[in-house]
C-alpha cells in the first residue's frame, strides 16, 4: 500500500486496516483458510470491508480539503443559467451557480458484492474515487422512457 501525501494519510491510518491479502492472501503466502472457499481475496468479506473503510476515509479527507464557494451577488439578476437534464420521463434542472465542476466522462468500475441498484460503482475523478449513483433508482423514477430521438440520459 502506498501513501498519498496529498491525502495526508498517517502511518496510524494505514495500520488500522488489516491487509491480510498482502500477508496470508493472494499476494502473500496464500495460507489463509478462507482462500480455498473464496478463490481470490477480492471475493472475501474482509477484503470488501477494508475497501469500504478506505473509501470512507478518502471521502472524509476530501471533504475537509474542499474550498467553500461563496456566490457574489451583483445586483438584480435578469437571466438564470441552468443545466437541464432528463431522468426517465422527467426533465430536471440545476442552477449552474450550484455547480463547482463538470468532469469529463470516466469509466465506472463496479464494486464486488454490491446489491444496491442505485450504486453503479466508483469512478476516478482527478485521482479520487467518487461514487456513481443512479438518480433514476434513487428517486424511484420510470427508467423505460426515452426521448424523441431514442437517446436516454
Amino acid at each position: 500500500m502506498t501513501l498519498d501525501p496529498e491525502l495526508n494519510l498517517t502511518l496510524a491510518d494505514t495500520q488500522a486496516i488489516d491487509d491480510c491479502w498482502n500477508r496470508i492472501g493472494i499476494h502473500g503466502d496464500k495460507s489463509c483458510p478462507l482462500l480455498a472457499e473464496h478463490i481470490h481475496c477480492r471475493n472475501c468479506s474482509v477484503y470488501s470491508a477494508a475497501a469500504t473503510r478506505l473509501l470512507d476515509r478518502y471521502a472524509l479527507q476530501q471533504d475537509d480539503h474542499r474550498p467553500v464557494a461563496t456566490p457574489e451577488v451583483e445586483g438584480d439578476v435578469l437571466t438564470r443559467s441552468l443545466l437541464m437534464f432528463r431522468l426517465g420521463e422527467e426533465w430536471l434542472g440545476i442552477a449552474t451557480r450550484c455547480l463547482v465542476e463538470v468532469a469529463p466522462l470516466q469509466p465506472i468500475h463496479s464494486l464486488p458484492h454490491q446489491r444496491s441498484r442505485a450504486l453503479l460503482g466508483v469512478a476516478n475523478v482527478r485521482g479520487a474515487l467518487v461514487a456513481c449513483l443512479s438518480l433514476v433508482e434513487l428517486l424511484g423514477l420510470d427508467s423505460t422512457g426515452s426521448g424523441p430521438s431514442g437517446a436516454r440520459i
